[in-house]
């Protein structure tokens, strides 16, 4: 699953900006459809002409696995 981007960029001390990230003047544009990414919410919806078609929870990678390369569940 590909990771959602934050939305505004972030200074050399990881305080968050008012500067758009780039490749996220989309949303300030009003395109798209928003969503709330909640803690602990470890989970992708996948939604067709309005419909959910698909819930898939997401596996993190064991230290193991990190070690091997593998990134994502």
């Amino acid at each position: 699953m590909e990771k959602i981007p934050t939305l505004f960029d972030r200074d050399e001390h990881f305080k968050v900006t008012d500067r758009v990230r780039a490749g996220c003047e989309c949303v300030i544009a009003g395109e798209g459809i928003p969503t709330e990414k909640l803690d602990g919410m470890n989970v992708r919806l996948t939604v067709r002409s309005g419909q959910l078609v698909r819930v898939e929870k997401r596996r993190n990678p064991s230290a193991k696995q990190k070690h091997q390369g593998i990134i994502d569940g």
